[in-house]
């Protein structure tokens, strides 16, 4: 599974080639699950085969959206 960006504000991922999936939970870096994306360190996805993938979202550089 290769992420190619992740939308905080929808609560999308972005896979390499084009596939989407929404994140189930956001969690801080404590590991406690949390409201929102935008305080979140980790996000978890399900993917079309209902595997559960754990993103850590410190790979990822925060953009602006213009």
């Amino acid at each position: 599974m290769s992420v190619e960006a992740v939308n905080r504000g929808s609560g999308l991922v972005l896979m390499v080639g084009g596939k989407t999936y929404p994140v189930s939970v956001w969690l801080d870096d404590a590991g406690d699950e949390i409201d929102n994306g935008h305080d979140a360190a980790f996000a978890i996805v399900e993917d079309d085969r209902k595997r559960h993938w754990c993103i850590d979202l410190s790979e990822f550089e925060e953009v602006g959206v213009q």
